[in-house]
């Protein structure tokens, strides 16, 4: 407006002979007024940007290689030693836009144990944009119940007890859960994550909250999580065409057969699984959780995490029917300087468990697809960490004795002999119970990977991270 007004005075001064004089240096004077003006504008613009757009690329990541060896009453082959290395890239590229940041996250990963090829990947990729906001990702990863869990393996040190390699290495009985966290969840898949900002309540602690979404739990950007689904009956195993591809011999072990096999299954094959889920998947599958955390560790802390999966079950054999994905965990650490303890519940209640129940299946109305405990001690003093561990299970096909269980009872040495770079040691005694009431005891003999097992494994090996 003020330009405006010195033009038209300009434009006035200038009828008269002496105001042409003056209109001239006027306007040469506003002519130099406004080519200041507009590079001082340019300036701030450059130095603005300068400082609003600032790039960064974050590397980290972590190499594994241990050793194993052991005894169990089932050795099926796995009662020699064991040898495996693995590990994991990260890259981390972001830029900040003012108040947000826009990054990524490519995970590279790699695993070779002794007796099979190495097999590489990318183990995680997804986009972020973040703010005062919280943080949206979008991409293949874990699901936020799963990332932000706790349960007694928390604390523990060397392969963290039954959450490590343990059923890569014991042949777990028929029916057993062994594992944490929820049996249906879909591990890496495509998924839209929201994380909230991490609210404090003053002298009260801080919450945070995440939910997670995917349309399908067998997707991975254009790849399937599942291509394939076989299914197990009285020891055996078919495809979903119902050729046998694997069977029990005498001695126990597993021959095989190849899908060229005349031998078919017997009627309804999907009623007839031993294993609840088996071919199930789920759809439209929402992931909460909700973190608090207290304290500090150099004094007394304390964490307490609820969790909660949800799915509309499928499955991909049409006459399999399955129950949708429901299930939750609590879990809660408990520390004071050096020592903090650990525990956590899961309950994964019917999910995706197959819904006919007869005599033909030997599902009940009272099944469930399981209960997990567990309970995690450590204690750290300068480089040293020493950790125990209780893992227990137990999975029902009927409302009394038929049920399938699982014990793992772990202990763990840590050293770090800098930041980043330690060894360890662990050991596990395991015992898992199969489903042994009814007509399945007729078919649960001592060979068959059906019975009971128990026995222990020791590992040694050390740990990078960066």
């Amino acid at each position: 407006m003020r330009k405006i007004l010195l033009r038209a005075a300009i434009g006035a001064i200038s009828l008269f002979p002496l105001g042409s004089v003056i209109a001239q240096d006027a306007d040469a004077a506003d002519v130099e007024e406004v080519n200041d003006e507009e590079a001082g504008e340019e300036d701030e613009d450059s130095s603005g940007g300068e400082e609003a757009l600032k790039f960064s690329t974050k590397i980290s990541g972590e190499l594994q290689t241990f050793s194993a060896a052991g005894k169990q009453d089932l050795s099926f082959g796995k009662d020699h030693g064991y040898f495996a290395t693995s590990g994991n890239i990260l890259f981390n590229p972001t830029v900040v836009v003012g108040a947000c940041t826009i990054g990524g996250n490519i995970g590279f990963g790699a695993d070779a144990s002794s007796g099979q090829q190495c097999a590489t990947g990318i183990s995680e990729s997804f986009l972020s944009f973040s703010g005062w906001f919280g943080e949206f990702q979008f991409g293949n990863q874990c699901s936020a119940a799963d990332e932000m869990s706790i349960d007694g393996t928390a604390v523990l040190g060397g392969q963290e007890g039954a959450a490590g390699a343990i059923s890569s290495l014991f042949n777990v009985s028929g029916g057993v859960l062994l594992q944490t966290g929820a049996s249906g969840d879909d591990g890496i898949a495509t998924k839209l994550i929201y994380l909230s900002p991490v609210w404090s309540l003053k002298k009260c602690g801080t919450l945070q909250v995440a939910i997670s979404y995917t349309p399908n739990s067998q997707l991975v950007g254009m790849l399937q999580n599942i291509t394939h689904i076989n299914y197990l009956y009285h020891g055996a195993t078919y495809n979903q065409k119902g050729n046998l591809l694997y069977d029990i011999d005498a001695s126990g072990m597993r021959a095989e057969i190849g899908e060229s096999h005349s031998k078919k299954n017997p009627a309804n094959l999907p009623d007839q699984n031993t294993d609840l889920s088996s071919g199930a998947f789920f759809v439209d599958g929402v992931t909460g959780a909700i973190v608090y955390n207290y304290g500090s560790d150099e004094a007394f802390n304390f964490a307490f995490a609820v969790c909660g999966w949800y799915g509309k079950g499928k499955a991909q054999i049409p006459t399999l029917r399955v129950r949708d994905l429901t299930a939750y965990q609590v879990g809660s650490t408990i520390g004071y300087k050096q020592w903090k303890l650990a525990l956590g519940f899961t309950d994964n209640l019917k999910s995706l468990m197959n819904k006919t129940c007869n005599d033909s299946n030997g599902i009940k109305d009272g099944a469930n697809m399981g209960k997990v405990f567990t309970v995690g001690l450590a204690w750290e003093h300068g480089p040293w960490k020493a950790s125990a561990g209780y893992f227990h299970s137990v999975k029902k096909y009927a409302e009394k004795d038929d049920q399938a269980k699982a014990q793992v009872a772990t202990l763990a040495l840590d050293y770090k002999f800098m930041e980043g770079v330690s060894v360890f040691g662990e050991f596990d005694w395991i015992k898992t119970i199969g489903r042994s009431t009814g007509e399945k005891r007729s078919w649960v003999q001592a060979t068959s990977a059906f019975a009971d097992n128990k026995g222990w494994l020791l590992f040694a090996g050390a740990k990078i991270n960066f």
